[in-house]
């Protein structure tokens, strides 16, 4: 399962689980619907 988050810069983060860890990463984007769309291929990707 990932997260998306909107930082305070005003570009979306994503917060994901892996392997027992925890991990966030910059989607380097300002735009809701190209960070949803990431975040629907990063669940697809993790077990």
């Amino acid at each position: 399962m990932a997260s998306l988050e909107l930082h305070k810069s005003g570009s979306y983060r994503i917060r994901f689980r892996f392997g027992g860890r925890q991990f966030y990463r910059s989607l380097e984007t300002d735009d809701g619907k190209s960070a949803a769309a990431i975040k629907a291929q990063v669940e697809e990707t993790l077990p």
